[in-house]
Parts: C-alpha cells; structure tokens; sequence
C-alpha cells in the first residue's frame, strides 16, 4: 500500500481551490482521502496555503511521497499565473 500526499480539485470552474490530502497512490483524484492536511488557494494574491505540519511530518516520516507540486507550495516556488482565455473564432459566413 502505497500512500501520497497531493492535491484534491474542488471549487467551480475556473475558480479552482485544492485540499492537501493523504490518499492512496492508486485511488483517482478526489477520492476518499485517508486525512485532509489542508488547502490551497492559487488565485490568491498571495498564493495562500495552510497545512497541519504536525501531521505532515507524521505522515513523511512513515513513507508517504509527496508530489511535486505539494514541493513546490511548501517551498513556496510557486507563480501565480492568470490563465487567459483563447478568443472566439470569427464565424464563416
């Protein structure tokens, strides 16, 4: 059984907001995670985050990998990037 820590999508679209999970490496996305450790929000202007270190460390110490992207918002080399959306195709009349 191999167990990680990842992100977990919630929210609407394009308004996305992610929990901090541990889970099963195999189970799908938002499955039933086996503890929530807390969130993240990108579209925050200061791309906040909050996480149970406690139970992180916890978790790590007993084999759980994380994925690079829960690295890189704890280490806090992630940019917040504004996404813009392509413009509509001129309709051929």
């Amino acid at each position: 059984m191999s167990i990680t820590i990842r992100l977990a999508r919630i929210g609407k679209k394009h308004d996305s907001f992610y929990r901090i999970v541990v889970i099963e490496t195999r189970d799908r996305r938002n499955g039933k995670p086996l503890e929530y450790l807390g969130y993240y929000n990108p579209h925050d202007k200061t791309n906040s985050y909050k996480l149970d270190k406690k139970r992180y460390l916890y978790w790590k110490e007993n084999g759980a990998l994380e994925t690079e992207a829960i690295r890189k918002i704890i280490s806090g080399a992630t940019d917040i990037v504004e996404k813009k959306l392509p413009k509509p195709k001129a309709a051929v009349v």
